[in-house]
């Protein structure tokens, strides 16, 4: 009696003559895993159908007695024939490889099928990928499309910063604008008061000369000549008018500049500006490389040394205006015993 692993050999074995061909077998073979992925989606398509006629209760009895599924194994059939429309692109995918691929939206999801995809630095087909690497690949993209995201999200609340700086920007020059125009007026104010100064002093020293020429001129008729007290009481009050004069002069002269309120308004505005510019900067350097950082910190300490320079030089004409009153004699009213702001 021939024994069954005789016959099984022989059947294995065959006659090379009755070999089949290697191209038809191989022909058999895709023709069957095609069938595979189309049967995974029919399979779904009467799971989804059954489950429409049933209630919960029955649905899981019929799926234990009837179908032999477990509950997991017919919601992953059943995901599968919604998701997959089209099982052209599929065909040579098994199982578990389908249900990997479900994490990939389905408008991106073709174009996946068709892409190489980089697998431990080898690029490979998702036919070519065991169903371990399509999973890292999948994660992988995942995890780039969130980081993408989150750059994008915070690349549009920066430009919303950058939009909100601008339009403070803009209202912060305007008022500067206006506060310029009432600076100019009051140059030329200070300008013509400096010159009205000059004529009031030499004017004073006009009157000084002809008094003391008055003085010494000799005189037909006999009079009293004033004492040395009396001489320079009339030489003071004759400065007490000018300087009084020339007071009168520089404090309608000041009334037309901008007033402490201004002023306060125009530190504002420059403090603003400068506060603002700093944030847009910080919100766009954070995300540059580090190498960049530093170059481009560095250069712009260079430039707000420039700023600074321009401070100290706007302090010094200032200072240097007010100490030329101090040398004419009494400060204007609006000068004398405010202290600095600041």
């Amino acid at each position: 009696m021939t024994s069954a692993k005789n016959l099984k050999g022989n059947n294995i074995m065959g006659n090379e003559a009755l070999a089949r061909p290697l191209a038809q077998v191989t022909a058999e073979l895709k023709a069957y895993k095609q069938q595979a992925a189309q049967s995974f989606i029919e399979i779904g398509k009467r799971l989804i159908e059954a489950k429409a006629q049933l209630s919960h209760g029955e649905w899981l009895e019929w799926l234990k007695n009837e179908a032999e599924f477990s509950e997991r194994s017919a919601q992953n059939f059943m995901r599968i024939a919604e998701n997959y429309s089209n099982p052209q692109p599929i065909a040579d995918l098994s199982y578990t490889k389908l249900l990997a691929l479900l994490q990939v939206p389905e408008d991106e999801r073709e174009q996946f099928l068709a892409e190489s995809h980089l697998v431990n630095g080898e690029e490979k087909t998702v036919q070519d990928m065991t169903t371990r690497e399509l999973e890292q690949v999948v994660r992988e993209r995942d995890e780039a499309n969130q980081r993408a995201a989150d750059v994008e999200k915070k690349l549009k609340k920066a430009n919303a910063q950058v939009r909100d700086i601008s339009v403070d920007l803009i209202e912060s020059q305007v008022r500067i604008r206006n506060l310029q125009d009432k600076l100019k007026v009051s140059d030329s104010q200070l300008d013509a008061a400096k010159l009205r100064e000059n004529d009031a002093m030499n004017r004073l020293r006009e009157a000084q000369r002809q008094l003391e020429e008055a003085a010494s001129r000799p005189v037909d008729v006999a009079v009293r000549e004033p004492s040395p007290e009396e001489m320079e009481r009339l030489r003071e009050e004759g400065r007490q008018q000018a300087r009084q004069q020339l007071a009168n002069q520089q404090d309608d002269d000041f009334d037309f500049g901008p007033s402490e309120e201004e002023l306060r308004e125009a530190d504002d505005a420059f403090y603003h500006i400068v506060n603002q510019g700093l944030k847009q900067y910080q919100s766009i350097v954070k995300y540059a490389a580090a190498e960049l950082k530093v170059d481009h910190i560095y250069c712009t300490l260079d430039r707000m040394k420039m700023f600074e320079e321009e401070l100290r030089t706007l302090y010094m004409q200032a200072k240097s205006t007010a100490y030329s009153f101090q040398n004419h004699g009494d400060l204007p009213d609006w000068m004398e015993d405010k202290p600095a702001n600041g």
